[in-house]
């Protein structure tokens, strides 16, 4: 073979791997200028869901911070309104209207004194009482408990240490009475779980 058809075959061949490779090299423009859009579509994309993400996480962590600073409070007041009843005492089943005449005080006087036979009753000192109040009763049978003030906690201790053996198998007109501490709806029900 001469030189000049070694160099035809030759140039053929250059022109055929150049046509190729221009081929090749469109296909891969192509591809990454599909890879930049879609690059580019990702970013903003990412860009959107993180703004949105970001105000969605911050109201949620608002929130949970609003529900922990509620439940917070009404722990602190459920606490303070036990604290504040600490001296306190309550009547369960005093049938209503038996205090009749007189003062609620002196009514709940003689009932430690000469119903439950409290030697000592007569030394407590009573700040007030009052029935609990309600403004609908939901079973008007029922009668309403009696909160009692007491002065001192040492009265408020031994009134609770005498009760059970004083009031066991005493009724009163036809009630069997309980006394109990004057603690708040949620701690009742607390002790009833356990």
């Amino acid at each position: 073979m001469d030189c000049t058809c070694l160099f035809e075959a030759l140039s053929l061949k250059f022109d055929e791997m150049n046509s190729n490779l221009e081929k090749r090299r469109g296909e891969l423009c192509a591809t990454l200028q599909g890879l930049e859009e879609k690059t580019t579509s990702l970013a903003t994309e990412l860009k959107n869901l993180k703004e949105t993400d970001l105000v969605d996480m911050k109201k949620k962590v608002e929130s949970k911070a609003d529900e922990a600073r509620v439940l917070k409070l009404e722990s602190t007041l459920i606490d303070l309104q036990n604290r504040s009843r600490h001296n306190n005492i309550v009547f369960w089943n005093v049938p209503e209207g038996s205090e009749k005449d007189v003062s609620m005080i002196e009514f709940v006087k003689n009932l430690l004194q000469e119903h439950m036979g409290l030697d000592e009753a007569g030394e407590i000192k009573i700040m007030r009482v009052h029935h609990t109040p309600t403004t609908i009763r939901k079973d008007a049978s029922k009668p309403r408990p009696i909160h009692v003030y007491l002065l001192r906690y040492s009265d408020r201790q031994y009134i609770l240490a005498n009760a059970a053996k004083c009031l066991k198998d005493n009724q009163y007109e036809g009630s069997t009475l309980f006394i109990s501490d004057d603690v708040t709806k949620e701690v009742r029900e607390q002790c009833k779980k356990l």
